[in-house]
């Protein structure tokens, strides 16, 4: 699989997601979350089904690295909608589950 990577730029002395990627993409019984943050922010990342409900919730307090790992195994084959949420920095990308 190809990994996605990702770099973003906010406005300056905004905290931000500086890179992220989400591996591998397509998954099957796993994917791991990996984001780099410029300061400590609390993140919250929330996996949606394509009927919007959510399928994984994971609050993480105080960070500036994640590498945060789903399992999956259990999910129907699909696409899924991660959203990444910060203090001050929301983003929201996809994966597909085979």
């Amino acid at each position: 699989g190809t990994d996605t990577v990702s770099s973003f730029t906010g406005i300056s002395g905004n905290s931000e997601i500086l890179v992220w990627s989400i591996y591998p993409n397509p998954a099957l019984a796993e994917f791991t979350i990996d984001l780099m943050l410029e300061e400590k922010e609390n993140v919250l990342l929330t996996v949606y089904n394509t009927l919007g409900e959510i399928v994984y919730l994971n609050n993480l307090n105080n960070v500036d690295r994640v590498k945060n790992k789903v399992v999956t195994e259990k999910w129907l084959p699909g696409i899924y909608f991660i959203e990444i949420r910060s203090d001050l920095k929301n983003l929201i990308t996809r994966i597909v589950i085979n």
